[in-house]
């Protein structure tokens, strides 16, 4: 059976459905995907030499990194002979490594224009705009650069809709159109998001009225549903002891995370009734907008309208507890910005790891 070597560079901690979603393209093609994980709570761990071999063997490295990586880690991803190098979320931080055929991520770096560090925010709506032009054209002409352009859009697409239809649709793409090995792959499809979600009944799109008292939790969709859901769980456990109901929303991936807001209007104000009495948020960053940094008025006019509390479900969604435990500043500086002062500009109180 032939090998490929594919090395995922990661924040993510919650990977079974990758690697279920692994086998079952294995079993399809014939082709056995050998997965190497390098989680980010590990940098500073792991030695040089264990990264560069690691790196140097694979076929393809995915990396799914927010920031930047240490000056070692790129070091060993630059010099890589990989065939393929993924950034699989935005970011200036590691487009640079990207490597997809034609396309350069240097040379995209080079045309980039410089951030305006006089904007309070990001342009979400002009980003995604540019980005399905481009799509779009891919798929019109799928040739030459476009389709590697196109191809990456979809490759970051479903990693972060996540699910087994993504992730098995993300293997076949790579092993169709990098490496010789010819499988049919769909285009990728968002699933749970701006949903209530029913652990019986799964994602629905309609209102459910819970008895009072009663709260919303709020948890990811897409790539970090997996990571909240058990906390949500645990969570609704521990309130119904106190015969306080439980509602689950599910906010948006990508474009979407502006219609946070508006979801949480149509789940918990249905015809203008409220039916919750507070909401925990379990995300990161601001709700309308999320990392994209959307205005925070529509928010707090939302929660001031309703007259609903809002608290802040603190998830270290990025290390282990033992570690967490054993840090003497409980919170590490992203976590403080992004768990604790941006839920906090938004309203939110008791941020309670």
């Amino acid at each position: 059976m032939k090998k490929l070597d594919i090395t995922l560079i990661t924040t993510k901690t919650t990977l079974k459905t990758l690697y279920e979603a692994a086998k079952r393209v294995e079993d399809e093609s014939r082709v056995k995907l050998d997965l190497h994980i390098i989680y980010s709570m590990d940098f500073d761990k792991l030695a040089y030499e264990n990264l560069a071999n690691i790196l140097t063997k694979a076929d393809a490295i995915l990396i799914d990194i927010r920031g930047g990586m240490p000056n070692y880690l790129e070091e060993a991803v630059e010099h890589s002979r990989a065939r393929v190098i993924v950034p699989l979320v935005g970011g200036t931080g590691s487009i640079g490594f990207l490597r997809l055929g034609r396309v350069s991520g240097a040379d995209i770096i080079r045309r980039m224009k410089s951030q305006d560090f006089d904007s309070d925010r990001v342009d979400i709506n002009s980003i995604f705009r540019v980005i399905n032009t481009i799509e779009r054209a891919g798929r019109l002409l799928p040739l030459g650069s476009l389709r590697h352009y196109k191809n990456w859009i979809w490759i970051m697409k479903y990693w972060t809709y996540w699910g087994h239809y993504n992730l098995e649709n993300l293997f076949r793409l790579l092993l169709s159109e990098y490496f010789g090995i010819k499988l049919r792959y769909e285009e990728p499809k968002t699933e749970g998001e701006l949903a209530v979600y029913d652990p019986d009944k799964g994602f629905l799109h309609v209102p459910i009225r819970p008895q009072k008292p009663a709260v919303a939790l709020l948890l990811y969709a897409g790539m970090h549903f997996e990571q909240c859901l058990p906390v949500a769980l645990f969570l609704r456990k521990e309130l119904i002891k106190h015969d306080i109901n439980v509602l689950f929303i599910t906010g948006g991936v990508a474009e979407s995370l502006t219609k946070q807001i508006e979801a949480l209007k149509d789940y918990t104000m249905p015809e203008g009734e409220r039916t919750i009495d507070a909401i925990i948020n379990l995300q990161w960053f601001l709700l309308n907008g999320g990392p994209y940094g959307g205005p925070v008025e529509p928010t707090r006019t939302f929660l001031r309208d309703a007259g609903y509390l809002l608290f802040n479900g603190l998830i270290a969604y990025m290390r282990r507890v033992s570690e967490w435990q054993k840090d003497p500043r409980g919170l590490s500086p992203i976590e403080v910005i992004t768990g604790v002062a941006l839920p906090e500009v938004d309203g939110a109180i008791e941020p309670i790891i």
